[in-house]
């Protein structure tokens, strides 16, 4: 059995690797689904797949850290996880039928085949509305943080709370609030490559939008590809 873990992935927080710690250390058939119904598979789980979205966009509120910065936090998380921890980027693509289809199909050619996600086989660890698009397609859902789902309340602190936080705080490593639900792993790479000020630079800036154009009618993706290609005409 697999765990599949979709977001944008900027922080990770002390209750994400506890909870990941109780899926782990305790039987599947204890383990209670969005509906509050136990888990109805058998094994242990063999690995933890994160898919970290928006893995193009970076520097922009919505997306402030590049896809390496996020991979780096998620590999110093899952060191004291037990179990191998994988972590694909998985590109916006604009408007898809189903993004979770697309996710999935993404993992299985990044990973050359060796992840080949399915229902039977994967548990999916979200507790955004993304999640319906995952159950939609028959998977299992474990719902973390949510609380419920009809009003989309939450019992526990969102990563990007944690964020939002930290670009209002000038000395944001004091700040009771993030110390205390901030995952180590996280704290070593934001302190390290010194990302709170990058961060406070662009929820500061009024001049973009959330996802860092001046404008919103830009094709960013569009962008991304031209760019790529110069690159490659280049070097």
């Amino acid at each position: 059995m697999y765990l599949l873990i979709p977001g944008r992935h900027h922080l990770l927080t002390q209750f994400q690797f506890d909870y990941l710690a109780g899926i782990l250390n305790n039987p599947l058939q204890h383990i209670l689904d969005i509906n509050g119904s136990p888990i109805q598979k058998a094994g242990k789980i063999e690995a933890i797949i994160f898919a970290v979205t928006s893995a193009n966009h970076s520097n922009t509120r919505r997306n402030p850290l590049p896809f390496y910065m996020r991979a780096l936090s998620i590999d110093e998380f899952g060191e004291s996880l037990g179990v191998p921890v994988y972590i694909y980027g998985i590109d916006d693509v604009g408007n898809v039928n189903n993004f979770s289809d697309y996710t999935i199909k993404r993992i299985r050619h990044e990973s050359e085949g060796l992840f080949q996600l399915t229902p039977e086989n994967t548990l999916v660890v979200c507790s955004t509305p993304v999640l319906e698009m995952y159950e939609h397609s028959g998977f299992t859902i474990l719902s973390a943080e949510l609380k419920d789902r009809t009003n989309w309340k939450y019992q526990e602190v969102l990563p990007w709370t944690i964020v939002e936080k930290i670009s209002e705080s000038t000395n944001w490593e004091t700040v009771d609030f993030v110390k205390s639900n901030m995952h180590a792993a996280s704290l070593y790479i934001w302190k390290k490559y010194n990302l709170a000020s990058k961060v406070q630079m662009l929820f500061k800036d009024h001049m973009i939008s959330d996802d860092g154009d001046i404008t919103t009618t830009r094709d960013y993706n569009s962008y991304v590809r031209q760019m790529d290609e110069i690159a490659v005409l280049k070097f």
